[in-house]
């Protein structure tokens, strides 16, 4: 029986609720690693590090591997065991690297697989839970179980099924724009679905997670173009602190990318890229309420990676 299911239920213990009383709750975020063969090693020191600190939980933004590197099941079953060292929640969507960039695979086969090693057991562990809310619950949306929402803190956090390598659209690629153009849309359906929960139950701030580093130059037409415009539609309805969390280009920034119609930055959005590949970091993200932007971003080096 596995140790837990990655993002159907989130587990959290009373020792996680205990934060609030200590000062601000806080959550982990990596992505892009591991890389290379000496990686695990070092996946270890920061998994080590985490769990000192008992978070409520971490999230992996995507790329369980680099590009070139075959996609094969026994790796994916090898990733999986080390993400059971945890001893907190670990939730993760997928990046481009496990599926889209398989060369030697059919990408829609090796999509498939993973939603079978990484989502597909419900377990519960003597730890207490935390149900989460899965798109593949909704008609039409069945095979999207990746796509996650939860609240905690008085805060609603999603993941969006959004990669790399221009999010998968190929225009001269009929069977890779089949997959594109469905997932596109589930994910503007679900980009909907966490914002309307996330004003049903009152939150005071909204997380989105996910793999690719968008592009929001108009200039240029991309596989993010829909996302982008249904994310500032739902930002700007919202006016609380929006965070966005992603990997992909491999290097820890924050940023403000948004604008409002009248050319002005959306200071309620902020966009948080975490460290990934050779630089096997952390970030912590803590939940300030006393403050109004909410969140507070600090770069977790994991001290015997450096």
């Amino acid at each position: 029986m596995r140790l837990f299911q990655l993002i159907f239920f989130l587990l959290v213990t009373c020792h996680s609720f205990a934060q609030s009383s200590a000062g601000p709750a806080y959550f982990f975020a990596i992505g892009d690693m591991p890389y290379y063969p000496g990686d695990f090693e070092r996946l270890d020191n920061l998994i080590e590090q985490l769990n000192d600190q008992s978070p409520l939980f971490t999230i992996h933004v995507g790329d369980i591997k680099k590009g070139a590197s075959p996609c094969t099941e026994e790796y994916f079953e090898e990733v999986y065991s080390y993400f059971q060292k945890f001893n907190h929640p670990l939730a993760f969507t997928p990046g481009d690297n496990e599926w889209t960039d398989c060369q030697d695979f059919d990408p829609i086969d090796r999509l498939t697989l993973l939603r079978k090693i990484f989502y597909a057991n419900k377990l519960t562990a003597d730890r207490g839970e935390l149900p989460v809310h899965s798109q593949n619950k909704y008609t039409g949306y069945e095979k999207y179980i990746e796509n996650q929402t939860w609240n905690l803190d008085s805060i609603t956090f999603g993941t969006l099924h959004v990669i790399g390598s221009n999010n998968n659209q190929k225009n001269d690629d009929p069977y890779r724009m089949s997959e594109f153009n469905e997932r596109n849309q589930a994910n503007l359906f679900w980009l909907d679905k966490i914002f309307e929960q996330a004003s049903q139950s009152s939150s005071q701030g909204v997380v989105l997670m996910m793999h690719g580093a968008m592009i929001y130059s108009k200039v240029l037409k991309t596989g993010f173009d829909d996302i982008i415009e249904k994310l500032n539609e739902n930002v700007t309805k919202f006016g609380k602190p929006v965070l966005l969390i992603y990997g992909d280009a491999h290097k820890f920034m924050i940023d403000k990318p948004l604008k409002s119609a009248d050319g002005k930055v959306l200071d309620n959005f902020t966009a948080l890229q975490v460290f990934g590949d050779r630089d096997m970091h952390a970030v912590k993200i803590s939940i300030d309420h006393s403050k109004p932007q909410l969140f507070v971003i600090e770069q977790e080096i994991i001290e015997k990676n450096k």
